[in-house]
This record gives C-alpha cells, sequence and structure tokens, in this order.
C-alpha cells in the first residue's frame, strides 16, 4: 500500500468517525457547532495530524472509562495442628501400595513316573505351607516293585552264569599250564598244547562277555530302583503350594 492510499483510507475513517461524533453531539447538544466548513476544513488537514488527532482521542476516551480496580486483599489462613511431644526411638514407615508378591524360587513339581495316585499328603493343598523332604503325592508302586524284582533276579542268575564261566576259564587255564610244562619235556604234542590254549582263550573270552552282562542288569536295577523311590513326590524345599491339579484315583 503506497502513502496515497494509506492517507487516503485514514482520511475516509476519520471522516466516519467525525460524522458518528457530530450525530452524537447534535443529539446532546442540539447546536451547530460542527458546520460544514468546521468539516471541510477537517479533511483538508494532512493524513498523519489526523492519525494523531484520532489517537489522542481514543487514548483520552480509554482513559475516562477504564474500570476502577480495587486492591485485593490476603485474608490470613488459620490451621489447625496437633502438637505432640517428641521422644527418641526408632522410627518405622508404613507402606501402603498395590502389587504382586513373587517366589524368589519356583518349581513345578511333577511325578517323573506314570501310575494311579493312591494318596495325598493333608498339607497338598492350594496355600499350604510344606518343609523340604515332606511326601505330598504317592503314586502306585505295583508295576515299579515288579520292575525292581525282575531287574534283581535277573542280575542273580547273570552273577551266577558268571561265577560257572569264570570256573570254567580257570580250569582251561590250568589245563594250558599243565600242557605247557608238558610241552617242554617232550610228553604232549604241539597240537594239544595248541588245543588247551585255544580252549583257555575262548572260555576267557565268555566269562569277560558275562562279567558285561552283570554290569548291564546292575544299571536296570538302579533304574529299577530309582523309578521305584520317585513314586513318591517330594518337597524339594520349604515353600508354599500353588495350583495344584493331582488328586487321589487320578493317573
Amino acid at each position: 500500500m503506497t502513502l496515497e492510499d494509506w492517507q487516503s483510507t485514514a482520511m475516509q475513517a476519520l471522516k466516519d468517525f467525525i460524522s458518528r461524533l457530530r450525530a452524537i453531539m447534535e443529539a446532546r447538544l442540539g447546536d451547530r457547532r460542527f458546520s460544514d466548513g468546521r468539516l471541510g476544513a477537517l479533511r483538508r488537514l494532512p493524513a498523519p495530524f489526523l492519525a494523531i488527532a484520532v489517537g489522542v482521542f481514543v487514548f483520552v476516551l480509554l482513559v475516562s472509562t477504564r474500570p476502577e480496580t480495587k486492591p485485593s486483599t490476603n485474608d490470613e489462613r488459620v490451621w489447625s495442628v496437633v502438637a505432640r511431644s517428641v521422644t527418641y526411638g526408632p522410627v518405622t514407615p508404613t507402606i501402603k501400595a498395590f502389587g504382586e508378591l513373587r517366589a524368589k524360587k519356583q518349581v513345578r513339581l511333577r511325578a517323573l513316573v506314570s501310575g494311579e495316585v493312591l494318596s495325598t499328603s493333608e498339607k497338598f493343598e492350594d496355600g499350604a505351607r510344606v518343609s523340604r523332604g515332606d511326601v505330598l503325592v504317592r503314586i502306585d508302586k505295583f508295576v515299579y516293585e515288579t520292575r525292581l524284582d525282575e531287574a534283581r533276579a535277573a542280575l542273580k542268575g547273570a552273577k551266577a552264569l558268571l561265577a560257572e564261566r569264570a570256573a570254567s576259564a580257570e580250569l582251561a587255564e590250568q589245563d594250558f599250564k599243565r600242557a605247557e610244562q608238558l610241552f617242554k619235556k617232550g610228553t604232549v604234542s604241539k597240537k594239544m598244547l595248541d588245543d588247551r590254549k585255544t580252549d583257555f582263550t575262548i572260555k576267557t573270552a565268555r566269562k569277560d562277555q558275562q562279567q558285561s552282562t552283570v554290569d548291564r542288569h546292575k544299571v536296570q536295577v538302579k533304574r529299577a530302583q530309582r523309578d521305584m523311590k520317585n513314586t513318591d513326590v517330594v518337597a524339594p524345599f520349604d515353600g508354599y503350594i500353588t495350583q495344584i491339579s493331582a488328586r487321589e484315583g487320578r493317573v
């Protein structure tokens, strides 16, 4: 916007203001002081002077019509307190909060063998406290007892056969040594010495083979003993029981 355009706009605004002011004053005073001659003189004033005049008028109007402000007073507030005697001693703070408690050590107990649950402990309930070593559940031991008996019987038979083969190998060893001495004296032939040596070797190998069978049966007995022991579900440490699913009669 150029200077001439700004002056024209300001002049038009001042004209409208003077016209409204004149109408108000005539309505209130009833005189003709705001004549056309004076109005024309005002119209011929430069725009900056007109703007200053309008600003002064608006300022005076705002100052005269400003609302009165009253100073606010701050009333003193009185607080009620309780006085107590101070004593020296330990202070234990009380904290109230919501949360979830979790055990530091948890374990999910499961029976390592399958079978029917014959009985449960009186402590085997949700929230019950148990101690380490408490028997919680007992599973039917019939199947595992028979397996243990079978493993022990097989081990006994294997040991008996081992003793027989050990005796046979020992006898073959004596025959071989005797034939070796006779061969040195020239009493027996070389073929007889070789036969005694072969017989001793075969019987020694059979004894070693039977020894491995005995060791295998020992492992089976240990496995059956462990399964027999696992028919009792025992608490591994002190704690509380939750989420119980095993009951008497269940498999």
